[in-house]
Parts: structure tokens; C-alpha cells; sequence
């Protein structure tokens, strides 16, 4: 049984093992799937951020914002691939993956910055598409107001210098216009000459106005137009200083959003090592935790193994056992166990061997007390041997009732008999037996007293008798002629003594009966402890018979005793009469 304690307990063990290394393998997979998924969620972020990247720096509001929401994504998730999150499920990174995702950080520290330039150019950018809008618009206005210029100038003969000018001044704003639209598109070379070209507008459109450089202001109708172009073109010159004042940190945007949309590349390459390292992490563990399966499968039937041979080797003699114990439960006692060991069913096997020897010693004592030994011996095994203690009292209790038997065998008719309950059926019937005996050997000795008194009668009627028969000796001597007579009466006197004789003699028989059935009563009280049943049959029937015997002998007696009389009182009267 210790074997297959120890068994059951390694058996337990080992499979409490199995169920506790499988869960935390699945909680770990539950937190691998956690780690890839986020980690392959990064990779489609560096795509996003590379395309809300162009997408924002063009002045798209909406694709800022998702550029600035996919960044602080990617932050947030790198951190918790690091670290580890617990509302997330996330695994801070093993040793394994954690330079990995290093070398991903490294890359992506550049990108954020730059996605913050990116933001910061695209929040600009939108002013820039709305100035450039004004010019746009403006521009058509100022080219239009110019080529009025032109014409009143024409109109006016003014110098070719001049109207040479004012043609320079159309052609200008051509040029100012292309020149702000590279700037916006981020063409920061393209700034220098934008702002030549205003400022080559400004002096031509003021030299026309106040004049200079050897050439006299404008007059009339060209004078007035001249100042409706400078109304255009102030509000248009600030634009174009405006844009001028973007034009480099617009340029830096730029920069920056192709700096991303580069590195976006290395991102998506070293996030895609990281997640390759999480896959093969994960399937690590996968056949990890197959080989601690295999293992513990193998170890687990081993132990079963020897588990079931030791319940067989345990089994086996339980069985043999269980067969010896139905068939002492059914009086069987020959029986035999051969097992032995030195565990607990070898100690079971031998407290076994010990009750079939205390059945068949307790059997022995009761087959010898079945057939009426009552000298064998009885030691209880201990103070709580119930059987043993019961059958020792019951032994005894055979004993003393035996005793009692043979004292009255012997004629003691005034032992005493104690019954221990009124369930004591064989002391009561004992003590009941007795009883009755002493009421018939009460009536044998108060017939036996009559029968006494009788025989006195007898003997003084014997007396009589003699003494008749010497007064008819007398009688005869001195009477010889009345020989007749007195040999008559002889004669009867004779008969009468032949009978006094036969009842003398009938008298010894009857003491002699009277003496064997006090012997047959006395018998048959000592047959009376083998058997109550019996006893108490040989007493109604024997000692019943016994005391009719006694009183038909005593009534004959009588009679006898009585007809001697008579025959005694009739010789002694025909004496008399002779």
C-alpha cells in the first residue's frame, strides 16, 4: 500500500505538472498571440506613417491627423513590446527579442521627430495652399491691370524706356507666380529668385510712379492706372512675404516627410525582424512545451506502470484473502494463507492466519464441549476477546451446572441452583428438575415410612404367630385326643405362616424395587445436564412410573400386611377356639 501511496502521489504530481506547465504555456501562447499581433500591427503602422506622411505634407487636415494618431500608436505599442503590459496581456520582451526591438526604437526615434516637423510643415501647409490661392487669384489680376498699364502707356507715346518697363512688369508677374508655386511644392532654391522678383516689381512699379534712373513719372490716365496696379500689388506682395517667411521651415517639412517616407522602409524591415523573432519565440515554446508533454506522458506511464503491477501484485492475494474470508463466513475454518511480505498485506495476511487459528482452537473447544468434555480449557486473548471471554463463561456455566448434576447423582438434594436470569432456561429447569425430586423422594421416604410401620405390623404379627404356635405345641402335648383339630388348626396356622412368609418376602422385593428406582432417579438426574429436553422426559416419565411402582408396591404391601393379619388373627382364634 505505501508503494502505491507513493505511486499515486508521483502520479499526482506528475500530472499536476503537466496541467500546470500547460497552462502556463497557454497563458504564455494567449500572450504570444498578444506580442505578434501587436508587433505585426507595427508593421502595417510604418506604412500608414509613410503615406499620411505624403498625404499631410500636401495639406491634407484629416491625413495629419491620422499620421499623428498612427505615430503615437506605434510609440505606445513599441514601449509595451519592450516593457510588457498587463491590461494588454503583453509579456514584458525576453532576452531573445528585446535587441531586436532595439535596434526597431533606434530607427524609429529619427521618424517620430521628423513626423513632428512633417505636422508642424503640414499645419503650414495649409495656409501655404490658401496663399497660394490668393496668388493665384491675384496674380490674374495684377497681370491683367499691367497689360492696362501697357496700353494707356502706348496710348500716351511715352518713352520706350518706360513702356519697356511696364512690359517687364507683366512679364514679372509671371514669373513671381511660377516662382511661388515651386516654393510652396517645397523648391526651397527657388525662393531667392522669387524674392528678386518682387522686389524687381516693386522699384519698376514705384520708378513708374515717382520716377528715377533718368526716367520722368508717369502722367495722366498711365499715372492713375499706375497707382490701381500699386493697390494689387501691395496686398500680393505681402502674400508673396508670407510665403517667403514658410518657404524654409516648409522646406524642412519636406525634407523631413521624404526623411520619413525613407526610413519607413528600415522601419517596416527591422519591425518585420521583431515580429519573425516573436514568431519563432512562440513556436519555440510550441515545441517546448511538446517535448514537456512527451516527457511527461513518458514518465506518466511509467509511473501508471508501476502503479497497476502493484495493484496487481496487491490485488492477487486481496483476492486469495477475500476467498479465505467467504469461506470462513460460512463455517469454513480449514483454510490456508500462504502469502507473506513485509507490508501491509503481508500484516493483513498474517492477522488472517491468526483468526483461522483462534476459529479452529474456539471450534475444537466447542466440538469437545458438544460431546460432553467439560475439562478443556478456554484463555481469552485479551480483556476484549468477546468470544473468547463468552465462551469461558459459558464453559464454566456448563461446569457448575454439571456439579450440580453430580451432587444430586450422589443424593444431594439440598444444593442450591441460582438461575442468572429468568432466560437461564437450564438453570430453571434444573432448579424446577430438583424440586419435583425432592417432592418425590419426599413422597418414596413418607411411603417408605409406611412401608416401615407395616413391616413392624408384620413382625409383630410374626410374634403372634410364634406365640401361637408354641401354645399349639402346648396344646398338642397336653390335648392328644384333639389331634385332629389341632392339626387342622396347625394347618391353617401353617398356611397362615406360609403367607405371612410370602408377604415378608414380597416386602423385600418392594424395598429392593423401591431402592432401584431411587437409583434409576438418580440416573436420570445426571442424564438430565447432557440434555434439558431429555432430562426433563426421563422425570415426568421414569419418576412418574417410579412413584406409581412405589405406590402400587406400598398398596400391595398393605394388602399383604393386611391379609397376614387376617390370616395370623384367624389362626390365633381357631388356637383360641381349641
Amino acid at each position: 500500500m505505501r508503494k502505491i501511496g507513493i505511486g499515486l502521489a508521483v502520479l499526482a504530481t506528475v500530472v499536476s505538472f503537466m496541467l500546470v506547465g500547460i497552462f502556463v504555456q497557454i497563458q504564455q501562447q494567449k500572450g504570444d498571440a498578444s506580442v505578434i499581433n501587436v508587433a505585426g500591427r507595427q508593421r502595417m503602422l510604418s506604412q500608414r506613417i509613410a503615406n499620411r506622411t505624403l498625404m499631410a505634407v500636401a495639406g491634407n487636415t484629416k491625413a495629419a491627423e491620422e499620421l499623428q494618431a498612427a505615430a503615437n500608436l506605434f510609440d505606445v505599442s513599441l514601449q509595451d513590446l519592450t516593457d510588457g503590459d498587463q491590461e494588454l496581456g503583453l509579456p514584458p520582451a525576453s532576452p531573445l527579442v528585446r535587441p531586436q526591438l532595439m535596434a526597431v526604437s533606434e530607427v524609429w526615434q529619427p521618424i517620430y521627430e521628423n513626423i513632428q516637423l512633417v505636422l508642424q510643415s503640414a499645419a503650414e501647409g495649409a495656409e501655404i495652399q490658401s496663399l497660394m490661392a490668393t496668388l493665384a487669384a491675384d496674380s490674374d489680376t495684377l497681370l491683367v491691370a499691367g497689360e492696362d498699364l501697357v496700353a494707356r502707356l502706348e496710348e500716351q507715346n511715352a518713352e520706350s524706356a518706360i513702356i519697356e518697363l511696364a512690359v517687364r512688369q507683366h512679364m514679372l508677374t509671371q514669373r513671381i507666380a511660377k516662382a511661388a508655386m515651386l516654393v510652396s511644392q517645397g523648391q526651397i532654391e527657388s525662393a531667392p529668385q522669387l524674392a528678386e522678383d518682387v522686389q524687381q516689381f516693386d522699384d519698376a512699379l514705384r520708378t513708374l510712379i515717382d520716377g528715377g534712373a533718368g526716367l520722368a513719372p508717369v502722367e495722366g490716365d498711365a499715372l492713375a492706372q499706375s497707382k490701381a496696379v500699386l493697390a494689387l500689388w501691395q496686398p500680393f506682395q505681402e502674400t508673396t512675404q508670407r510665403l517667403l517667411g514658410m518657404a524654409e521651415s516648409r522646406a524642412a517639412g519636406l525634407a523631413s516627410a521624404q526623411a520619413v517616407v525613407t526610413a519607413t522602409e528600415s522601419l517596416l524591415a527591422a519591425s518585420a525582424k521583431a515580429v519573425t523573432l516573436f514568431e519563432e519565440e512562440a513556436s519555440g515554446k510550441v515545441q517546448m512545451l511538446i517535448r514537456f508533454l512527451l516527457i511527461a506522458t513518458v514518465i506518466f506511464v511509467l509511473v501508471l506502470a508501476v502503479v497497476i503491477g502493484s495493484i496487481i501484485r496487491i490485488v492477487r492475494p486481496l483476492t486469495d484473502i477475500t476467498d479465505v474470508a467467504n469461506k470462513l463466513a460460512v463455517g469454513s475454518i480449514a483454510q490456508e494463507i500462504a502469502h507473506k511480505s513485509e507490508d501491509e498485506i503481508g500484516a493483513l495476511a498474517e492477522s488472517f492466519r491468526q483468526m483461522i487459528v483462534y476459529q479452529q482452537t474456539m471450534a475444537e473447544s466447542a466440538e469437545a464441549l458438544a460431546t460432553g468434555d467439560l475439562a478443556i480449557q478456554v484463555t481469552p486473548k485479551s480483556e476484549d476477546d468477546v468470544l473468547g471471554n463468552a465462551f469461558q463463561r459459558m464453559l464454566g456455566y456448563q461446569q457448575e451446572i454439571a456439579a450440580i448434576m453430580e451432587q444430586i447423582g450422589h443424593g444431594n438434594l439440598v444444593v442450591d441452583v441460582k438461575p442468572y436470569s429468568e432466560r437461564d432456561v437450564l438453570s430453571n429447569t434444573v432448579k424446577t428438575m430438583l424440586i419435583r425430586l425432592r417432592k418425590a423422594i419426599g413422597g418414596v421416604q413418607s411411603n417408605a415410612h409406611k412401608l416401615l410401620s407395616s413391616s413392624r405390623q408384620l413382625n409383630q404379627v410374626s410374634v403372634q404367630a410364634g406365640d401361637a404356635t408354641k401354645q399349639i405345641t402346648e396344646t398338642i402335648e397336653l390335648m392328644a385326643g384333639t389331634t385332629q383339630q389341632v392339626a387342622q388348626t396347625i394347618g391353617q396356622v401353617a398356611l397362615g405362616a406360609a403367607q405371612q412368609a410370602q408377604v415378608m418376602e414380597r416386602s423385600r422385593m418392594i424395598v429392593d424395587e423401591q431402592e432401584q428406582v431411587v437409583s434409576r432417579i438418580s440416573q436420570g438426574s445426571m442424564r438430565q445436564a447432557d440434555s434439558i429436553d431429555a432430562a426433563d422426559k426421563v422425570f415426568r416419565g421414569q419418576l412418574a412410573a417410579a412413584i406409581e411402582m412405589v405406590e402400587s408396591a406400598t398398596l400391595a404391601s398393605d394388602q399383604s400386611v393386611s391379609t397376614a393379619v387376617q390370616a395370623a388373627q384367624s389362626g390365633s382364634s381357631a388356637v383360641s377356639k381349641t
